[in-house]
């Protein structure tokens, strides 16, 4: 197998048409790391200029790929390293693989970003956002004890329904919380004067700028998580809906009473399933809970009108609410390890021993001994002391 680093802003139609191949076989499906969402990605995103793909192929096929750009802040703070998340909103970070390549393909992934100098002299570590339980991980984690390196974990659980044979999702609801979603809706028809139906907008291309104009009407603009707060944003998700709806993998899911726009719900096909990536609402209509309305009638809408096996929330750690609607949960980690010792390796080590809710793995050597009894005298002075 053999590794290589490839612009994405320079790709070959040879390329593009072997990452093509390369998604329709991955063991686990990731839409967001497919062309029709990096490749726009790479168009019209601020940083969009320093995305490179990470590919391996073998005998000439593709058989794994993942798109990396420069970083430098993480968790607040100043860290020059390497990321997966090549978007501003990470949603799911899974690597493409072929299955029959399996963890050796993912090794070579690995090796072939530390053997570029020109990548690894400033930045040392590697950032792998939301990678989501499965094979992949699993033969991250592999490599990664292969080769040595020092990582940091940090996972949490993640909202995802599974197809079920009879609608008995909301059976995991307490009929009280359901009761009231039901009220607030009543209420919402009241407010309004015209019945509140959930519309499948996924073939109306006007849709997704009345979602950007819906999105930064609200929290999100103060917040600057919209789309339109961003230059370039608005563009990038345009394409990638535009791409998809024509291969059929959109849907687009609104709330809608009369020509009143309550909430959009927007997913992507990948695979078996759907990856939701977007939702807003009015927010002059909050107190009628608009959108979790509209995601009772999204799983409704999944069991009744399509063949999905499941729906991935997407969610970041502590979304409750999510969690709550979503009972079929998955694992999601977010992992950063070093390329080097020196700094990075010291930073990473240190993060894993004594600041992970995680034990590191057994084969990975602590900090040094003066940084051990740093830390420990450290935590002995901010202890309270005990009164007799």
């Amino acid at each position: 197998m053999q590794g290589r680093i490839l612009r994405v802003r320079e790709l070959s139609s040879a390329d593009d048409q072997a990452w093509r191949d390369l998604a329709a076989r991955a063991v686990e499906p990731n839409p967001l790391f497919e062309p029709d969402v990096v490749v726009p990605a790479a168009r019209h995103q601020s940083f969009g200029a320093d995305i490179s793909l990470i590919q391996v192929s073998d005998h000439g096929r593709w058989v794994a790929c993942v798109p990396i750009r420069p970083a430098g802040q993480w968790q607040s703070r100043r860290l020059p390293r390497l990321t997966t998340n090549v978007r501003r909103s990470a949603y799911i970070g899974t690597p493409l693989v072929d299955p029959a390549a399996g963890a050796p393909a993912v090794r070579e992934l690995l090796s072939t970003i530390a053997s570029q100098e020109r990548y690894v002299r400033h930045r040392g570590l590697l950032e792998l956002d939301n990678l989501r339980q499965g094979p992949v991980a699993e033969w991250i984690f592999e490599a990664v004890e292969d080769l040595r390196l020092p990582l940091h974990v940090e996972s949490y659980p993640r909202g995802m329904l599974r197809r079920r044979p009879a609608f008995t999702y909301f059976d995991d609801h307490s009929g009280h919380h359901l009761s009231n979603l039901r009220r607030l809706r009543r209420q919402m028809e009241e407010f309004l004067g015209a019945e509140v139906r959930c519309v499948d907008r996924s073939g109306d291309p006007e849709i997704i700028p009345r979602f950007i104009e819906l999105e930064v009407a609200g929290y999100k603009r103060a917040n600057r998580v919209a789309l339109a707060t961003i230059p370039g944003e608005p563009e990038y998700f345009a394409e990638i809906c535009d791409r998809l709806r024509r291969l059929g993998r959109l849907l687009v899911l609104t709330l809608e009473a009369g020509p009143r726009l309550a909430a959009a719900y927007i997913a992507l096909r990948g695979g078996e399933g759907f990856f939701i990536v977007k939702l807003a609402y009015d927010e002059d209509l909050g107190r009628f809970s608009p959108g979790l309305n509209l995601h009772l009638d999204a799983i409704r809408h999944f069991h009744e009108h399509t063949d999905a096996q499941w729906i991935d929330t997407c969610t970041g750690p502590n979304n409750q609410t999510l969690l709550r609607f979503y009972t079929d949960h998955t694992t999601v980690s977010n992992v950063l390890l070093a390329f080097r010792g020196g700094r990075d390796g010291l930073f990473v080590r240190y993060k894993a021993f004594y600041q992970s809710p995680e034990p590191p793995p057994p084969w990975m050597e602590p900090p040094s001994a003066a940084l051990h009894w740093l830390v420990l005298l450290r935590r002995a002075v901010r202890a309270p002391s005990r009164s007799n």
